[in-house]
């Protein structure tokens, strides 16, 4: 199936011989508690894998994310069985792809690591519901630049839109003036006190310097 050719093309891309690199430092008992402490309080949904894509550390919100205890995953290396448990085929299917694209990436440049842009991926819950996220990876590289882990961040989208729709909201019942500007210092939103105190439009300054 196209599933199971795309895992296997992504397992060759990281099974492939690579040259040795320096020893490393190994993460102690210690630093890994310290770690898993620091994610405790995270919302995000935050895995650290290996590059045999098998996972290292999981965020305690594993669980509200999912539903499952966090011991479900744990030491489980991506496989069909595993991604068929955690999300649906066609997310499955766009994961594949990115990693397996990355890893070919790596292997013309491995002094540069790929870069990843955001993707979204569906989810499947223990009560087999779905949950629609947006997932962010990054490479982990050791002193000498060479990767020694991949970390992926993955959001609830629709926890993240009602965050925004609630300060959105705040925002725009405030008496208080507000306003956004972009890397440039050019308006980009402002509130209707804004637009009271300051008598213009939001229409007429849209896209102007604050300056101006």
């Amino acid at each position: 199936s196209y599933l199971e050719t795309e895992l296997a093309a992504c397992h060759r891309q990281l099974e492939r011989p690579q040259p040795e690199p320096a020893p490393q430092p190994t993460m102690t008992d210690n630093q890994a508690e310290l770690l898993q402490a620091s994610l405790a309080s995270t919302e995000d949904l935050v895995i650290i894998w290996d590059l045999k894509l098998k996972p290292l550390i999981i965020s305690p919100s594993f669980k509200h994310f999912l539903g499952y205890d966090v011991r479900t995953l744990a030491r489980r290396p991506i496989n069909r069985e595993t991604l068929s448990q955690y999300m649906t085929s066609d997310s499955a299917k766009r994961l594949l792809q990115i990693l397996s694209r990355a890893m070919d990436e790596l292997k013309l440049q491995p002094e540069r690591l790929p870069i990843f842009e955001p993707f979204e991926l569906e989810l499947v819950r223990e009560n087999r519901t779905t949950l629609l996220t947006e997932t962010r990876l990054s490479f982990v590289s050791a002193a000498d630049g060479r990767p020694r882990a991949i970390v992926s961040v993955t959001r609830d989208i629709d926890r993240t839109r009602q965050s925004c729709d609630k300060y959105q909201r705040l925002v725009e019942d405030s008496c208080n003036a507000a306003f956004e500007l972009d890397a440039e210092g050019r308006i980009t939103f402002m509130s209707q006190a804004f637009a009271q105190i300051c008598g213009y439009a939001p229409n007429a300054v849209y896209g102007q310097p604050l300056e101006a």
